[in-house]
């Protein structure tokens, strides 16, 4: 065929488009903008709304566990704080958790030569601007913990967790109960403990209301560990998503186990990261469900987990930077002005079903490339729902006109 032809076939083919999609009429155009516009709008208030997360979730893990790039834990150690420690231990299901077995534990694992010693506990002070920091029954055993935390700092790294809150005006610091603590030029490191709004995404430095920045908790254990895996994050806008491990993957150990410096946890706690964290049954010795427990891409995760996987996903580069807004918005009017042409160029109910299809795929497929080809993730669930329902309302449309005909 030469190269006339082409042109004329390509000629021909151009001229029928844009007589079907002129035969709709303005009407028909203005509706698809409105509805595109309603659409992108509708689109960033679901995801603001955390719509459907969980099935996002289970979206986002499918997707990383097709990567060809296996995910594995390199250094992080999690001491669960457990029903018998808990319920029938010395801790008498206290609320706040004795500190003087928090410094014991911690002086414990100093023992086992860790690389870092991570605090995750809430160890805020009883009025949020410190005017009133330690009732008198918490004063020996907080300055036993405290103590023992400036012991051990000689040695190694421990980071601490930070108290912050999300007001109104911004993010701001509260008292906590080591404030004003004189660690004596200790190895100590604070970052906040607080998780994301939107669990995929791994936390990282936050901006306070008066300007001062305060670390996550798992930025600060990187920072301590290994700087220079901060480097691909350093300076984002947006948090990066990670990519998540189940619990089975990670290296848990008893507290009473370090207590009893059994050669078996000792080894496996030797110059790894080791997360402290409560892992205890909510209501009682085995009732309830677990305390600190939060949904996850590979399901309900305690706190202590949680950071031990932001760890880990940046200590191995496992971090995805979310496409821009403006791309965004780019890709999800493309997605839905094609339902609108679906319904202009085919004619039959089983060819606009496979044209709507291959949109999804191909929305689907663009995620996927996207994330392991370029390190940018694309969360497709809210445009392919939008595109799902534009051809819901395409079709409906269409059998009121053919039934007004």
């Amino acid at each position: 065929m030469t190269p006339q032809n082409h042109f004329n076939h390509l000629t021909t083919f151009f001229k029928w488009v844009f007589g079907k999609i002129r035969k709709k009429g303005v009407l028909y155009w203005l509706t698809v903008l409105v509805l595109i516009g309603l659409g992108v709008w509708l689109g960033r208030w679901l995801e603001n709304q955390e719509f459907a997360i969980d099935v996002r979730y289970k979206c986002f893990h499918a997707l990383g566990a097709t990567s060809y790039r296996k995910a594995f834990i390199q250094r992080t150690v999690v001491v669960l704080i457990g029903d018998e420690e808990y319920w029938k231990g010395e801790l008498a299901r206290r609320i706040p958790t004795k500190r003087d077995y928090l410094a014991k534990l911690i002086r414990h694992l100093d023992m086992a030569d860790p690389a870092v010693i991570a605090l995750d506990f809430d160890l805020r002070s009883q009025s949020p601007d410190g005017s009133y920091l330690l009732h008198s029954d918490y004063e020996a055993e907080t300055k036993q913990l405290l103590d023992a935390v400036k012991e051990v700092s000689r040695n190694r790294w421990v980071v601490l967790p930070k108290t912050i809150r999300l007001s109104e005006k911004g993010y701001e610091t509260e008292s906590d109960i080591y404030d004003g603590y004189d660690f004596e030029g200790g190895k100590v490191r604070n970052g906040y403990i607080s998780l994301p709004f939107d669990i995929r995404k791994v936390p990282l430095k936050q901006t306070m209301r008066n300007g001062s920045t305060v670390e996550s908790f798992a930025e600060a254990i990187v920072r301590v560990t290994n700087e220079q895996a901060l480097l691909p994050v350093q300076g984002l806008e947006v948090l990066p998503y990670g990519n998540y491990l189940a619990s089975d993957a990670f290296t848990k150990i008893s507290p009473t186990d370090v207590l009893n410096k059994t050669p078996e946890s000792f080894a496996k706690l030797r110059h790894n990261i080791v997360i402290i964290g409560a892992g205890w049954s909510s209501k009682a010795y085995g009732r309830g469900s677990r305390v600190d427990i939060y949904p996850t891409p590979v399901g309900p995760l305690q706190g202590a987990l949680i950071h031990a996987n932001f760890v880990e996903a940046l200590l191995d580069n496992r971090t995805s930077k979310p496409l821009g807004e403006t791309i965004l918005k780019i890709i999800e009017i493309i997605a839905t002005f094609c339902v609108a042409v679906v319904f202009v160029l085919i004619s039959r109910p089983l060819g606009k079903l496979i044209g709507i299809i291959l949109l999804v795929v191909g929305l689907v497929a663009f995620s996927y490339f996207s994330w392991l080809n370029l390190g940018l993730f694309y969360d497709f669930f809210i445009p392919v729902l939008l595109v799902s329902f534009h051809a819901a309302y395409e079709q409906i449309h269409e059998w009121q006109t053919q039934a007004q005909a």
